[in-house]
């Protein structure tokens, strides 16, 4: 899986720490496990310098993940296998969970 980083520096508490800090964000996506209700994805943020921001996880219904399925079908090539497929519809979605998360747009976020 691929990791995100934010294109600009955001302002974020590190963890356990109470003093903000301004930095580039670096998501990483942990783990990815299917359920019966969706697939939870786990994930973490961190600052360049490798400093802790938070660790999480998400569980997606099978409804959401066909909602975001349709959004991004076209930008998946039709020999993909499923894990491919994953691999992409949860790389956009961690995108837009990273924007929500530090206030800024998918835009402003790019693959490394």
């Amino acid at each position: 899986m691929n990791n995100l980083k934010t294109k600009i520096e955001v302002t974020c508490n590190l963890q356990g720490k109470a003093v903000p800090t301004t930095a580039k964000a670096v998501g990483v996506l942990k783990t990815r496990v299917i359920k019966d209700a969706g697939i939870e994805v786990g994930y973490e943020y961190k600052t360049e310098n490798n400093e802790p921001i938070l660790m999480s996880a998400t569980t997606y219904t099978w409804e959401e993940v066909n909602a975001l399925w349709e959004v991004i079908k076209g930008d998946v090539p039709l020999d993909s296998t499923f894990e491919e497929l994953l691999d992409v519809a949860f790389l956009q979605a961690f995108k837009i969970e990273m924007a929500s998360t530090f206030g800024i747009t998918t835009a402003q976020i790019e693959e490394v």
